[in-house]
């Protein structure tokens, strides 16, 4: 609810360039969500692991190259 609804219109007061963020919630939506297998098989990574940061918002991906 915050990054589709508070985020663009606190960006729209401060900046005064609303489009700038209305892009972000659609592309956010598009990162692997965790835990991800995926992010790994595409990458050719093992061991991968999602650390959350910012009570979940942000996610730190940790893995190793095989």
């Amino acid at each position: 609810m915050y990054f589709r609804t508070v985020l663009p219109r606190v960006g729209r007061l401060v900046s005064r360039h609303g489009d700038a963020y209305d892009y972000l919630p659609a592309s956010v939506g598009t990162f692997f969500t965790p835990p991800s297998r995926r992010a790994g098989a595409i990458g050719g990574l093992r061991h991968v692991r999602a650390v959350p940061l910012t009570l979940g918002i942000v996610y730190l991906y940790v893995a190793t190259k095989r």
